[in-house]
């Protein structure tokens, strides 16, 4: 075997070696995207989605649906900026998301380390008495935000009259309507 036969075959056997590692590499990918796709959770895609400015629609349970951008995922709530106002809204109320662009997937592989509840942020934020308005099913309320508890948040209507609300069953708060 002359010299230039073993070059030849030395070439041989490295690029079946690059070869060999291409397809394991591919084969690693893929299984790599299959265990993160199994694990994901909506409130990890929406940590994503949060993470990449994208905009998007979210659509409640109720028929509803807020567009903008989400700006923080918390314990059982997620929070969209739009150009018109700002709305907090339950994942419980939430049916999907949707997004505006072909941008690449949401794996949502990852898990919020955000504890803030949604009674807990109304509870924040009612120290600016910010007006409100708050779903709870089909049916809205509106008034200032005057106080947060453990699980309750009371308003204060136009008319003077108070209303307490469960925030168990709110599905969104949009802030300065």
């Amino acid at each position: 075997m002359g010299s230039s036969e073993v070059w030849a075959a030395l070439d041989r056997w490295l690029a079946e070696g690059r070869t060999d590692e291409a397809a394991a590499q591919r084969g690693r990918a893929r299984w790599a995207r299959q265990i993160a796709a199994e694990s994901a959770t909506f409130a990890g895609v929406l940590i994503d989605l949060a993470e990449r400015r994208d905009h998007v629609t979210l659509l409640l349970r109720s028929g509803r649906r807020h567009a903008g951008t989400i700006t923080a995922v918390g314990a059982d709530f997620v929070v969209l900026h739009s150009a018109t106002a700002d709305a907090l809204v339950s994942l419980g109320a939430l049916a999907g998301v949707r997004t505006d662009t072909s941008a690449t997937e949401a794996l949502g592989d990852r898990h919020t380390d955000l504890s803030l509840t949604l009674a807990e942020a109304l509870a924040s934020l009612a120290a600016e008495r910010p007006r409100v308005l708050v779903h709870s099913g089909p049916d809205g309320v509106a008034g200032e935000l005057r106080r947060g508890g453990l699980d309750v948040i009371t308003l204060r209507l136009d008319n003077g009259t108070r209303s307490h609300l469960s925030t168990a069953g709110i599905d969104d708060v949009v802030l300065n309507p």
